[in-house]
């Protein structure tokens, strides 16, 4: 079960329901992770205009794109800081302390929000509800690099995968 109570926004709470429905129907993810960075993404946006925003960002329409861009400026000086999120909370710790922003966590938050807002505009959805392109758009990719994390640096790794270390490791082999 994926939770989307605290997205307090109608508008971006159906987005959101939208762009998982997309996403089931068209090309299911092996992992609910997809799921979970549009949710975590969507509840800090959410957070974000409950505080900041016109009407706490329940009309769409009064959305503009310096409202996204306050955001992004919002939660990367988080990210920079290690300070506190506006709308997650720290495993375990049943909803008392929020948990801390780190710059993985806003790259995924954005690329989870930008997801969601780009599905809808692709759909007509955000012109439907009037919420306008340049709002959309002024939301960022993370700045992750895709992949695995590499366990060694490169220069290691090249050296445990040399042939005379490799003729080691097969002579210790019983």
């Amino acid at each position: 079960m994926i939770d989307l109570s605290d997205v307090s926004q109608r508008w971006l709470r159906d987005l959101l329901w939208d762009c998982m429905d997309t996403r089931l129907t068209n090309d299911p993810p092996r992992t609910k992770s997809p799921f979970h960075a549009a949710r975590r993404g969507c509840i800090e946006l959410s957070a974000y205009l409950e505080a900041h925003a016109p009407a706490g960002g329940h009309d769409p329409t009064l959305l503009t794109k310096e409202h996204a861009v306050d955001f992004v400026a919002d939660l990367r000086h988080r990210a920079q800081h290690g300070l506190p999120s506006l709308g997650l909370f720290a495993q375990g710790s049943h909803r008392t302390r929020p948990a801390s922003v780190t710059q993985r966590m806003a790259g995924q938050n954005f690329n989870g929000v930008r997801q969601v807002l780009r599905t809808a505009m692709d759909a007509g959805e955000t012109e439907r509800i009037g919420l306008g392109r340049p709002f959309v758009v002024a939301v960022p990719t993370g700045e992750q690099k895709p992949g695995r994390r590499r366990p060694f640096p490169d220069d290691v790794a090249r050296a445990l995968a040399s042939d005379r270390n490799l003729a080691i490791l097969d002579s210790l082999d019983a």
